[in-house]
């Protein structure tokens, strides 16, 4: 395992408590990365700022770096007592295991962080990976970085460059001006024997000479001015042939830096397409991302209104059941109340029709009694068997007539006790005979 540099406090870079879990410490770590990206921040130290956030992040979501952190660096000592003094534990809460004693004091860098938010230990948790849109912020954050520093070295290398090909033009510009300043003297002095050569051949050179003497004469040049004029003429030539390879080399020089400027802009706009690639994709990435979860929350809501409609229709058929159920309930219990009310009335009507049959039959049975009476009172011949005959018939037929009558009354009350009419009569006629019968005897 690498050893990790205990010079910066990775908490309270991230902003957040030692005891913080990993979900914490991902929220405040979007949270600044949006705030301290170089993009969005001008600063000079924008990109080493976001460097260090990057690196805390790294060491402390993971769960063997950030132990091993917390064994070497030596805040956490005196923070996290602090930190549970002054805030109450939630019980839940896995406490961190405890350092030993022997470990070096701490020296105060920064105040202690805000209290720890409340859930599992990073040491008693699994760790879990960063989410994708982090994992994308970071490709977006290095893709940006590596373009920043890539443009920041072709810029060095241009300029560089640019400043040799100025050094070298200007050379090669001193050295054409003395290259044509060689020529033009040359021309000059070609000028000037022209001159002289045809001023020997001219008349007013004849005459303005003393007379006897040749123009030549006149003008005599001693060895030693012909012997400078030639040292001079190879002085020029060799400094003009001297001064043309130097051009040349100059030339080739000049060249060649603007081949190594091109291939050194050329490696640049490959490196940048290849980024520019990347990040295309990456956004790519994040859109159809964000594309899919637009469509899954499209997808949820349309789940959410469908159970919703459901749930209500639902509660529509169950509120209708129960109202019919209700109404079946009422009408149960009023044709219930109907039935007895009509049993009700046809027991008082049967019960008054009984009263009524028993008031005929009390009448006729005293009427009989006292007919009979009457009859019986009267004096009769002993021999006169066919008048007690007869009187004896006409009770039997009143009788017969009135239980013909007590059975027709009383049929109602048959039909309504389901009683065979024929033998109910035919007892009831049976009983009213005999009993009657025997009350006449």
């Amino acid at each position: 395992m690498t050893a990790i540099a205990t010079t910066d406090d990775y908490y309270t870079i991230l902003e957040v408590a030692p005891t913080a879990t990993p979900e914490a410490i991902t929220k405040s770590y979007r949270r600044l990365a949006l705030l301290r990206h170089p993009d969005k921040n001008r600063s000079s130290d924008a990109t080493k700022a976001f460097q260090l956030l990057n690196s805390s992040y790294e060491i402390l979501i993971d769960e063997s770096k950030r132990r091993e952190y917390d064994r070497i660096y030596p805040r956490t000592a005196w923070t996290r007592p602090t930190t549970r003094q002054r805030t109450p534990r939630n019980p839940g809460q896995t406490r961190f295991p405890s350092r030993p004693k022997t470990q070096p004091p701490a020296t105060p860098q920064t105040p202690p962080n805000p209290p720890p938010e409340p859930g599992p230990s990073p040491f008693t948790s699994e760790p879990k990976e960063p989410p994708s849109d982090v994992e994308d912020l970071s490709a977006l954050t290095a893709i940006s970085m590596r373009k920043r520093e890539r443009a920041s070295k072709f810029a060095k290398s241009q300029k560089e460059c640019e400043d040799v090909i100025l050094e070298i033009n200007k050379h090669i510009r001193q050295l054409q001006n003395a290259i044509r300043e060689l020529d033009a003297r040359r021309k000059a002095e070609e000028a000037e024997k022209l001159e002289e050569a045809r001023n020997v051949n001219s008349w007013s050179t004849w005459f303005s000479t003393p007379f006897g003497k040749k123009p030549a004469e006149t003008e005599e040049e001693t060895e030693e001015e012909k012997q400078q004029k030639m040292r001079e003429r190879m002085e020029r030539l060799n400094t003009r042939t001297v001064k043309e390879k130097s051009l040349q080399k100059k030339e080739l020089e000049l060249r060649e830096k603007k081949s190594v400027l091109a291939s050194i802009r050329e490696r640049f706009d490959a490196a940048n397409r290849k980024d520019d690639d990347l990040k295309r994709e990456v956004v790519r990435r994040v859109s159809q991302q964000q594309k899919m979860e637009h469509q899954e929350r499209k997808a949820a809501e349309a789940r959410e209104k469908v159970e919703r409609r459901v749930s209500q229709q639902l509660k529509m058929e169950q509120e209708e059941r129960k109202a019919a159920e209700d109404r079946e309930k009422a009408e149960h219990a009023r044709t219930k109340q109907e039935r007895e009310r009509k049993e009700e009335a046809r027991a008082e009507e049967e019960a008054g029709e009984k009263s009524n049959n028993e008031q005929t039959r009390k009448d006729e049975s005293k009427k009989q009694q006292e007919d009979f009476q009457k009859t019986s009172s009267k004096p009769k011949p002993p021999h006169d068997r066919a008048g007690r005959g007869s009187a004896l018939m006409m009770v039997a037929g009143s009788r017969l007539k009135g239980a013909w009558l007590a059975g027709i009354a009383l049929i109602p009350t048959a039909i309504c006790f389901n009683v065979p009419i024929a033998r109910w009569m035919h007892a009831q006629l049976a009983s009213r005979r005999y009993g009657r019968g025997d009350n006449g005897h």
